[in-house]
């Protein structure tokens, strides 16, 4: 099947076409605008009718942005092929205007959510599709017990995440954009859990990040924020929870290195039942019939 992924820049979107093309024996068309700059209609018409897709997925910010397509432009290619607008963050309210006048202008043939999060107006939810290729590499030494790989940010995620650094039960790793995301994965193969705090960006929803199916590659234990919706769609008793800065360093101190590692192993059997990249795309592409 060829698709075309229709994005803005970012580095999170990368990653959501390394996990289709992983799978598919035509890479994927990835065509991108700058939601900052004027808008490229009419070059984006001329590029679907140029590359001729079986399927369109499309990217955004959560707009109105400058250069944002226009909604007849996402009628117009609609008509080419069936067109699929992906949100990473359909948990959070700003998106909601934008998603429902998306559906009644007629965008798309489906939107989906992909933060595991069904308490939105989403057609369909589900969770981020992770490429596993970078993940299959010769094991290292899991000398880090409890760590972090991302932006420790502001709000909840810092006041959280800063005094469990500072007392040395979280290794922090601070994900740098103009770092590989080999040097992420490497960072992340090296711990024996992974704690991920599901808020989202406004903090007024909880989201399955897709840092939650990046430990499951890994194959480490997920340490996960108690009222995260991951419960919805892992079995409890595959993955730790917490529910404060005390609960963490509990679990650091009195969990053996066994009692971890098997409730890794669970956690990525789980996954590779359910959640890998082919399964979550074609489980997109079924929403259409």
């Amino acid at each position: 099947m060829k698709a075309f992924f229709l994005t803005t820049h970012t580095h999170d979107v990368v990653s959501l076409i390394r996990a289709w093309d992983c799978w598919n024996e035509v890479p994927c068309v990835h065509f991108t605008f700058d939601y900052s700059k004027e808008p490229i209609d009419d070059e984006i018409i001329q590029a679907v009718k140029k590359y001729d897709p079986d399927i369109i997925f499309y990217i955004g910010a959560c707009g109105p942005t400058k250069g944002e397509p226009s909604k007849k432009t996402f009628q117009k290619i609609k008509e080419h092929c069936p067109s699929i607008h992906l949100c990473c963050d359909s948990a959070d309210e700003p998106w909601w205007p934008h998603i429902r006048q998306y559906r009644a202008f007629g965008c798309f043939d489906s939107q989906v959510g992909i933060d595991g999060q069904t308490k939105c107006p989403m057609d369909y939810v589900t969770l981020t599709p992770v490429d596993p290729r970078p993940y299959q590499r010769k094991q290292v030494t899991r000398d880090i017990k409890i760590g972090f790989s991302g932006s420790m940010g502001w709000g909840w995620r810092y006041d959280t995440l800063n005094p469990l650094q500072s007392a040395d039960i979280v290794t922090v790793r601070s994900r740098q954009l103009q770092q590989s995301y080999d040097a992420h994965v490497d960072f992340m193969m090296r711990c024996q859990m992974q704690i991920n705090l599901s808020f989202s960006g406004t903090e007024q929803a909880h989201q399955v990040k897709g840092r939650v199916l990046e430990c499951a590659n890994s194959t480490s234990a997920l340490l996960e924020w108690h009222q995260a919706p991951t419960k919805d769609w892992f079995p409890e008793d595959t993955f730790f929870t917490f529910a404060s800065p005390f609960d963490v360093e509990r679990l650091y101190n009195e969990l053996t290195d066994e009692e971890i590692f098997k409730r890794a192993a669970s956690f990525k059997a789980h996954f590779e039942k359910h959640y890998q990249p082919k399964m979550i795309y074609q489980s997109i592409i079924g929403q259409l019939s």
